[in-house]
């Protein structure tokens, strides 16, 4: 099959021109044979040939393998010397616990600084609250109004456990004076404060709880308020009762033990117990007001007027608290109180 050298068009046998393009067919020249010529031999090349030496063949000669000592080997394969690992410098364990407290006094730096402008922006935000009441911040921390509450707990719980110990440790003495001694421990500890505590906090949470639940479900308006909200706008109300609780707790720490030498002699009730009651009792009546004035100006859904509202507020309070009461802390408290008085029946029995 020939193909034209110009176009690529296929040719066909005996074709001298391209049928596509017009071009001359080109045709390779053909190439003759030579013949082979055989050259003659003469005699005279055949004696040549006869006459010329043949070398000797050369047989191969085998080397035979001479034994390795060990000494040759040693020095024919060198041993690989392998270069042990050198492991990272391993810091002491002084080094070590430097760094650690040097970042723990970092952190506990960066806390206490953390806490300190808390304390400082929680304080600005009381005084604005004691100053105007009724104009609660919108925007301020989630939890000014729990450090609050927190606060008026723990006043709470002081008062009930600063009087009953130094009146426990008169009664411990008195019973010394007979001879008697020490019949108990002092019931008034860091564990009995710490109850009271939880206690007293959990009915300031259900006071939270219910004015929370009446704002969101009942009201028209703050649908959307969320409990920190809520909890910030109640103790901005509450705020100045601080300063009528904190007064009263200092009154009673430095006259506890007068008050308590003035009952045991049949003296009549002193004037710092009555101002000690009359402060409490101011404390009460603003925080009951602060807590009626969370919803008080809000407009509710259903047709109910918000007295009726409050009224219900402080019966649900009222009833929650009185369940707490009678069925959580009543016992342990009698339970609590045995445990105290057998104590003491074991100890005078011993005596005696």
């Amino acid at each position: 099959m020939k193909f034209c050298t110009n176009c690529g068009s296929q040719l066909e046998a005996g074709d001298k021109f391209c049928t596509n393009c017009g071009s001359a067919v080109v045709t390779a020249p053909k190439v003759e044979e030579v013949p082979e010529v055989e050259t003659p031999v003469t005699p005279e090349v055949e004696k040549a040939v006869e006459e010329t030496p043949v070398a000797p063949q050369v047989e191969k000669v085998v080397e035979e393998e001479a034994p390795v000592t060990p000494e040759v080997k040693e020095v024919a394969e060198p041993e690989t010397k392998v270069e042990p690992e050198v492991e990272a410098p391993v810091a002491p364990e002084s080094t070590k616990t430097e760094s650690k407290i040097n970042i723990d006094k970092e952190a506990v730096n960066e806390r206490v600084q953390q806490t300190k402008e808390y304390a400082q922006s929680y304080w600005n935000w009381v005084k604005t609250s004691v100053q105007k009441p009724f104009e609660a911040q919108k925007s301020s921390h989630p939890f000014y109004g729990i450090t609050t509450f927190v606060l008026f707990s723990i006043i709470g719980a002081l008062f009930i456990i600063i009087p009953g110990r130094q009146a426990f440790s008169k009664f411990n003495e008195t019973t010394s004076d007979y001879g008697v001694g020490s019949i108990m421990n002092n019931p008034f500890s860091i564990g009995m404060f710490l109850k009271l505590l939880i206690t007293i906090a959990i009915v300031y949470a259900l006071y939270v709880v219910i004015g929370f639940l009446i704002v969101k479900f009942l009201s028209v308006e703050d649908g959307k308020v969320s409990i920190f909200e809520y909890t910030n706008n109640f103790a901005h109300f509450i705020n100045y009762t601080l300063i009528f609780s904190i007064v009263a707790l200092l009154m009673m720490v430095l006259s506890t033990q007068s008050i308590i030498n003035n009952l045991d002699s049949g003296v009549s009730v002193p004037g710092s117990l009555k101002l000690v009651v009359t402060l409490l009792a101011i404390a009460t009546l603003g925080f009951n007001t602060g807590f009626l004035a969370t919803f008080f100006d809000k407009n509710m859904k259903f047709k109910i007027d918000r007295i009726y509202v409050v009224m219900i507020a402080q019966l649900v309070v009222v009833l929650i608290a009185f369940i707490l009461v009678r069925y959580m802390i009543v016992p342990n408290v009698e339970s609590y109180t045995t445990g105290l008085f057998g104590d003491a029946l074991s100890s005078l029995s011993d005596l005696f």
